[in-house]
Formats: C-alpha cells, sequence, structure tokens
C-alpha cells in the first residue's frame, strides 16, 4: 500500500521532533570512527553469483529492477520508459508504478505518455497523492484528462486545498486556487484550513496570504465546515 503525502508529512515531522528531544536530553558522548561502508548493491549482486546464493540474487535484482525503473519514469525521457517496458512483454502492472513514480518527481513528458498511450494506466489515488509532490505540470495533465479530478479530497483528513498548503507548495496551492476552489470550503480533520495553517509554524507566510488573497476568512471557513459537517 503506497503512502500518501499526509501521511508521509506527519511520519517526517514526528521523527524530527523525537530525535531533537532525544538530542538535547541525551549526555555528550565522545565521538566514535564512523562505521565501515556497506557493500554497493552492484557488490551485492556480484558476491551473490560467486557463492551461487540463488535466492539472494533474485531479491537483489529485483530490488535493481525497481531501482532502474524509478530512475528511468523519475528523470528519463520517453524512449527511456519505452525500451524499460519493452524489455518486460508481460507487463505486470508495471506502466502504472512508472506512472506514479512519474507523478510524483514531475516528469511530465513521462506522465503523458504513460497516460495516454499505456491502455492500461489510469489516475487513481496513488496517481493524485504523489501527484501533489510532482506539481503544477503534472496536474494540467490530470486535469486535462478529467477535470473533475480538481474536486477529490481525502475526507475528513483535508482536500487538495489543505494538502497543498500543509506542504508549504506555493505554486501549487495558487494553481488550485485559480482553478476556482474555495479556500472557506477547505478543511484539515474538522478544522479550517486557514486557522489550521496560521497555528502551525512551519508554515511559509506566502501560503497564508494567498488563501486570504482569494477570499479565505475565519468565520467564512467556520460557516462553510458547520455546512459540510450537516450535509
Amino acid at each position: 500500500m503506497s503512502q500518501s503525502p499526509e501521511v508521509g508529512f506527519f511520519h517526517t515531522m514526528y521523527h524530527h521532533c523525537l530525535s531533537r528531544i532525544i538530542s538535547l536530553s541525551s549526555p555528550s558522548l565522545p565521538a566514535e570512527s564512523p562505521p565501515p561502508p556497506l557493500p554497493s548493491l552492484q557488490d551485492q549482486i556480484l558476491d551473490a553469483c560467486t557463492k551461487s546464493d540463488a535466492p539472494k540474487l533474485r531479491n537483489l535484482l529485483s530490488t535493481w529492477e525497481d531501482m532502474l525503473m524509478k530512475q528511468a519514469a523519475g528523470s528519463g525521457g520517453v524512449k527511456v520508459v519505452q525500451c524499460f517496458l519493452d524489455r518486460d512483454p508481460t507487463n505486470d502492472g508495471l506502466d502504472q508504478k512508472m506512472l506514479v513514480t512519474a507523478a510524483q518527481y514531475g516528469n511530465v513528458s513521462v506522465f503523458e505518455y504513460l497516460l495516454h498511450k499505456r491502455p492500461s494506466t489510469k489516475v487513481d489515488d496513488d496517481v493524485r497523492s504523489y501527484a501533489l509532490e510532482g506539481g503544477v505540470g503534472i496536474w494540467k495533465v490530470i486535469l486535462d484528462h478529467n477535470p473533475d479530478f480538481i474536486n477529490w479530497d481525502f475526507g475528513e483528513k483535508g482536500d487538495l486545498i489543505a494538502m497543498t498548503a500543509l506542504m508549504n507548495n506555493v505554486s501549487l496551492l495558487a494553481y488550485f486556487l485559480d482553478k476556482g476552489l474555495d479556500p472557506n470550503r477547505s478543511q484539515f480533520f474538522l478544522i479550517p484550513t486557514l486557522k489550521a495553517v496560521i497555528n502551525m509554524p512551519h508554515i511559509k507566510r506566502e501560503i497564508i496570504d494567498l488563501l486570504i488573497e482569494y477570499g479565505a476568512t475565519m468565520e467564512k471557513s467556520e460557516k462553510a465546515l458547520n455546512e459540510w459537517l450537516m450535509r
């Protein structure tokens, strides 16, 4: 199951705070010598071949293939992706995995190719979640494909406005607001988005300014939230 961006955000913040608390409360220790470097994946593959360790080799090759796939879809061109897909005639969902990766890393040309030229691909929840990291270019392709996706949300966890604001993505937030999304109808865990982000110290001032510029107010946000809860 792929991890959605909002879960990843809170996971990162939790561990950052936890590590900070531990560092402040722990006594200083003498510096230790760094551990020896781990063998590279290539070295591990060669070692497994030398030792005829077939189970380990299969696992390592699977990891290697996954790394190549992510590199091709995340930063390669269309011809590179075509070459990669042509190597596996069974496909087995590979083009959909590459679509998710292209969305995450903002590789617009590859994303557009996979969505329009590979009939088995689709814009599912994973694609839309990771597209929040990919940026405006990816979302332009998604909304050209299906304009209704502008209304996609996470239920009580939030919507496109809330998630983009929490990720401090100024350009993508401006894009969604320009598309007509109402910041007063945006909520994050049943808290109006404007109210939520104002109380978060990591949020950029530009995010709050944008929400206010497009009409967000505390009063209107609270009213819209109450209407949403009464539905």
